[in-house]
């Protein structure tokens, strides 16, 4: 499936289409995601393991199953905020790897600020 493929077919599941409420949503979900990552930060055995003796641990199989649905539901929040404003999320998709692809190309790729 393409991105806008996907857009389009989230759109058939959104109930309220306000700016507020699909930012708001995002934000939620992008909270969801850095909730997770808390739990591996502090190697919650839920969703870390790791060995006595070993060095490195491994996401659990909980993890992958909880970090690929708030994934869905980032990328469904973004999907319909982008159409909200008029943008296809293939539109969004091609114009930030062109940005990245100039800023690595000029050794910009780290740093601070939009217009590096």
């Amino acid at each position: 499936m393409d991105l806008d493929d996907y857009q389009n077919k989230a759109l058939d599941t959104l109930l309220v289409n306000t700016e507020e409420h699909l930012t708001y949503g995002l934000a939620a979900e992008v909270g969801e995601v850095m909730s997770l990552m808390q739990k591996i930060a502090r190697q919650d055995p839920r969703y870390w393991s790791q060995e006595p003796d070993e060095f490195f641990g491994e996401y659990t199989p909980l993890f992958k199953e909880k970090i690929f649905a708030e994934l869905g539901d980032v990328l469904w929040y973004l999907a319909c905020l982008a159409n909200y404003h008029g943008f296809p999320l293939s539109a969004i998709a091609e114009h930030n790897l062109e940005k990245l692809g100039k800023r690595k190309a000029e050794g910009k790729i780290q740093g601070d600020g939009d217009n590096r």
